[in-house]
């Protein structure tokens, strides 16, 4: 949302994991708000926080269960935001797509 208050022209594309989505749920609804185009990619390990294997190796616990049972793609629908949900990774293309520069 930084991104686009200081260069409201430029194409925003944010990428986050789901601890870290979780965290700022409700930055969806300002976002939604004020009409900002921010493309949001959430990759999903269902683990928030630190990742499994750094818990593991840490002997802590692995935060699973209450990131296993989100939906996040139906809570950005529910704040009014487009939602298009994947299961499975496809290959990313070399090359930007229009609107989106490096």
């Amino acid at each position: 949302m930084g991104a686009w208050a200081a260069a409201p022209e430029r194409p925003i594309l944010a990428v986050t994991g789901d601890g870290g989505f979780g965290q700022y749920l409700a930055e969806m609804t300002t976002a939604v708000k004020y009409h900002m185009p921010i493309r949001h990619v959430l990759v999903d390990n269902s683990a928030w926080g630190r990742s499994p294997r750094s818990n593991e190796a840490g002997e802590f616990e692995v935060l699973a269960d209450l990131a296993a049972q989100s939906d996040f793609a139906a809570y950005a629908e529910l704040c009014g935001a487009l939602r298009h949900q994947g299961d499975q990774c496809r290959p990313v293309a070399r090359r930007p797509r229009p609107g989106l520069r490096p």
